[in-house]
């Protein structure tokens, strides 16, 4: 294995990602993905499954984003064709 020194914030995050969610899938399941107890069909399998969950958070994560698109929308033509100066909006962010 070849050592480098990581100095990008953002690899380094993801790698701390990958570190605590390795543990977990430790803790979880008594094992690594080292594991041969698997056939490839059911590695396969763990893949898709994983791949369907990601397109379905894609899926909710659009949504979020159109609904958001049309709050700005509406928030520019309340802007737009409002009479006074200054226009005060409350936003709920989560």
């Amino acid at each position: 294995m070849m050592k480098q020194k990581v100095e990008d914030p953002i690899v380094l995050k993801v790698m701390a990602k990958y570190y605590e969610r390795s543990q977990l899938g430790i803790n979880k399941y008594g094992t690594t993905l080292a594991r041969e107890d698997l056939e490839l069909t059911d590695w396969l399998t763990h893949a898709q499954d994983e791949a369907m969950d990601l397109s379905l958070y894609i899926e909710r994560i659009k949504q979020e984003i159109e609904s958001m698109k049309k709050e700005l929308k509406d928030i520019k033509q309340e802007i737009a064709s409002s009479k006074t100066e200054s226009v005060v909006v409350k936003y709920d962010i989560k």
